[in-house]
């Protein structure tokens, strides 16, 4: 994050306070999601001393809100300097309007799972929006459906079989590839945790499970790029 200075207003029943106050940007916009580039801000300060900034991207011509939890009244400054900041806001709270940013994968992902990048991107929306407990077994529904597509790829004889067939037992019948069956099982393990009441694995959270995820992406995409080269040499 960069620090900024920019001027601060108290707001209260009584009188306006002018002055300035240090904060840090973040690094991305929340809209554009380009590396963010400041151009103007002013904060206010509301009740509780909760910091709320407008400011400017100048990537997207557009702004934001950002909102600190706290000011540091006590700051210190130098008073012959009047660029030198009175206050320093801490304690980020959030970057607003949040305008998520999908996802796009491979067109052999697409292709072989339409509806998982539905529904992984559906769940990082709800993931971008702070919904943690709903945006889990989102992901989770994402694994089975690219797990079971992928099962019926390689089977596709065994189709209506495949899709009635729990997710673990799909993922120990019909895949081979240990790289890949490793990374499925961890995905479905963490997946699994966000849906049931009891967590078995608490040093584990969303952030793993998508690692495991964009890892068994990338074995899948391998392996549909073998098959491709394996067919065209026999040809």
């Amino acid at each position: 994050m960069k620090t900024v200075v920019t001027d601060l207003i108290f707001l209260n029943k009584y009188s306006i306070e002018k002055s300035n106050i240090e904060f840090n940007v973040p690094d991305y916009c929340p809209k554009c999601h380009a590396p963010f580039v400041h151009s103007f801000s002013e904060a206010i300060v509301t009740d509780k001393d909760k910091v709320e900034i407008f400011t400017y991207c100048k990537h997207c011509s557009s702004s934001f809100i950002i909102t600190f939890n706290g000011i540091d009244k006590s700051y210190n400054y130098n008073m012959y300097d009047n660029k030198s900041p009175n206050y320093c806001a801490y304690s980020f709270e959030s970057s607003e309007p949040i305008y998520p940013e999908n996802k796009i994968f491979s067109e052999k992902i697409a292709n072989l799972s339409p509806m998982f990048q539905i529904i992984y991107n559906q769940s990082n929306t709800a993931e971008s929006y702070s919904l943690n407990e709903i945006a889990g077994m989102g992901y989770r529904k994402a694994i089975e459906f690219l797990v079971k597509d992928f099962c019926i790829y390689l089977n596709p004889d065994k189709k209506v079989e495949i899709e009635n067939l729990l997710l673990g037992k799909c993922i120990s019948t019909y895949i081979t590839d240990t790289e890949i069956k490793n990374l499925a099982t961890a995905s479905t393990w963490l997946g699994n945790d966000e849906t049931h009441y009891i967590k078995k694995h608490i040093d584990k959270d969303i952030q793993d499970m998508k690692l495991f995820i964009h890892a068994l992406l990338y074995f899948i995409e391998c392996r549909l790029t073998l098959d491709e080269a394996t067919t065209f040499i026999k040809r």
